[in-house]
């Protein structure tokens, strides 16, 4: 019995997989449908990533570190911008380079306008999405549709917190239908990501008004965001944390938590831990992808997920939120075909990427499990199976693949790839 049950999982990934690299054509947009992304391949997409300002948050405009974000396994990246006349965000081209290296650099990008954050003003927040619709914009945005999305405000907005909720929240949904339809007017066709009201964190609201605001959308092609700092919202408990989250995939719209933090500000910076990691594990197993806040040049310094922009230079809370063996980027993270494939096509020969980080990655090429190493990295195998007994081991040289079982034995595997201190591990199915 489960021997055949893991059959039928492998052919059913398997199978999948090339029906998606079968197809010689893609769609033009990533697209949502009930709780599920899709990319432009038809490949299904869990945003995993980081937050991270481009621009004029500290440092020289010219930095541009998303080639280091890239080591950590993301596969999309959330970019603060500004409807403003001052520099650099009136600089068109600026934010043309910003989405174009993250992209380049095979990693989604969501640009975010952070204007009016925690504003409670709706009237504001519709003016604001009409930067969307300038040409200058609405150019940009059709010549990268096929691996953006848009997050229209963040944290805009208040329901429980204003002083009738009930009308406030039709008010809230009100705004958003109508810049869903001020934007596909405009022929933006890319997702449109919502965040959550009340500073982002009242996730709860989206369990009532989500698949109305995806209906109401004549593309419906929308996704939302909550932002968990919910050191009061949710106790900071665990428990409160996983029914929180059950009942928004229940509800079964397309979700992502926006901004996951190991602190939250109070009346000082940093002045509460939050707990993320058991946060994460929920994510994990319930697969609601998440963003990281943030790379760097944050205002609490321990909020940081590199010391200095560099890879190299993660903090323990970057450490984490990247190598840690069940939900880290490293591990969890998966690229878009699309993105994979250097934009070139969802055709690679039968194909198919499973896990991937800075030491080594897996695919399946007709079928059959390889694990390849990154360029200049020996490495330490070891294969285990669900008992936890090692099968394997060997070293793998720079740019060599192996292959993961070399017998006929179906189940389930763990890998683990050790180079230089480093260690990544990742689950495949012979």
């Amino acid at each position: 019995m489960l021997r055949n049950h893991f059959y039928r999982i492998r052919f059913l990934i398997i199978g999948l997989s090339l029906i998606c690299y079968a197809n010689t054509g893609f769609a033009q947009t990533i697209h949502t449908s009930g709780s599920t992304i899709i990319g432009v391949c038809g490949d299904t997409i869990t945003l995993r990533g980081i937050d991270y300002a481009p621009f004029d948050w500290g440092y020289d405009s010219t930095q541009l570190y998303l080639n280091q974000i890239a080591k950590t396994g993301a596969n999309v990246v959330r970019m603060p911008w500004y409807d403003t006349s001052s520099a650099p965000y009136y600089t068109y081209p600026l934010l043309d380079t910003a989405i174009n290296h993250c992209i380049q650099n095979k990693m989604i990008p969501v640009i975010v306008l952070m204007d009016i954050t925690c504003d409670n003003d709706y009237h504001a927040l519709l003016t604001l999405a009409q930067w969307y619709t300038t040409p200058q914009v609405t150019q940009i945005i059709n010549k990268y549709k096929s691996s953006l999305i848009i997050d229209i405000a963040n944290e805009a907005g208040y329901v429980t917190w204003d002083n009738d909720p009930t009308t406030a929240l039709q008010t809230y949904k009100n705004t958003y239908d109508s810049i869903t339809h001020l934007l596909r007017n405009a022929n933006i066709t890319i997702p449109i990501m919502i965040d959550a009201p009340d500073c982002g964190t009242n996730i709860n609201v989206f369990d009532s008004v989500a698949t109305n605001i995806v209906s109401s959308d004549p593309l419906h092609n929308v996704l939302f965001s909550a932002h968990a700092y919910w050191y009061a919202y949710a106790n900071n408990d665990s428990a409160t944390m996983l029914g929180i989250l059950q009942n928004a995939k229940a509800a079964n719209y397309p979700l992502v938590l926006g901004e996951i933090a190991n602190y939250q500000d109070g009346n000082t910076t940093c002045e509460y831990a939050l707990n993320y990691t058991s946060l994460l594990h929920i994510c994990q197993n319930l697969n609601i992808g998440w963003l990281a806040w943030s790379w760097n040049n944050d205002i609490c310094a321990s909020r940081q997920l590199s010391n200095d922009g560099s890879f190299a230079s993660l903090s323990s809370y970057g450490n984490d939120i990247v190598n840690n063996s069940d939900y880290g980027l490293s591990t969890t993270a998966k690229l878009t075909t699309y993105l994979y494939n250097n934009q070139g096509s969802c055709v690679t020969t039968g194909i198919s990427l499973v896990s991937q980080s800075e030491l080594c990655f897996i695919y399946y090429e007709n079928g059959t499990a390889y694990l390849r190493s990154q360029s200049n990295v020996i490495l330490q195998i070891q294969i285990m199976d669900i008992m936890g007994r090692c099968v394997e081991k060997t070293i793998l040289n720079p740019n060599k693949n192996l292959l993961l079982i070399n017998n006929n034995t179906v189940g389930l595997y763990l890998v683990r790839a050790t180079s230089n201190n480093k260690t990544w591990s990742s689950k495949f199915i012979n």
